[in-house]
This record gives C-alpha cells, structure tokens and sequence, in this order.
C-alpha cells in the first residue's frame, strides 16, 4: 500500500484519493473485515481490529 506502512482504517480522505490504485487492490478479494470501522481487506495486517469473513 504505497510506502506508507499505517492501516487502512487510519487513512483520511485525502490520502484516499491520492493512494486510489493501491486501495482498490488492497480492498480486492477480501478476506478480513475491521470490526472497528468496518473496512475490508485482502491482508490481515491492513486493518486495526481484523476479524475474518467466511468463504463460500
């Protein structure tokens, strides 16, 4: 995610728009759900309180 290491859920909006690309990929296929601000992502380091989704 670009060379800032922080997780997603401390992202602001501006950085959001400014990272978009490597956001969508991270937000790909995803495996973990923040159970603090309910982001996803595909790698469990991303997010603050990841809590896994179930695979169907």
């Amino acid at each position: 995610m670009g060379s800032d290491s922080r997780r997603m859920c401390e992202w602001n909006r501006k950085k959001l728009k400014k990272e978009l690309p490597d956001y969508a990929e991270s937000v790909k296929d995803p495996r973990y759900v923040c159970e603090k601000c309910i982001r996803v992502a595909h790698k469990k380091k991303n997010i603050c309180e990841p809590l896994a989704l179930e695979k169907k």
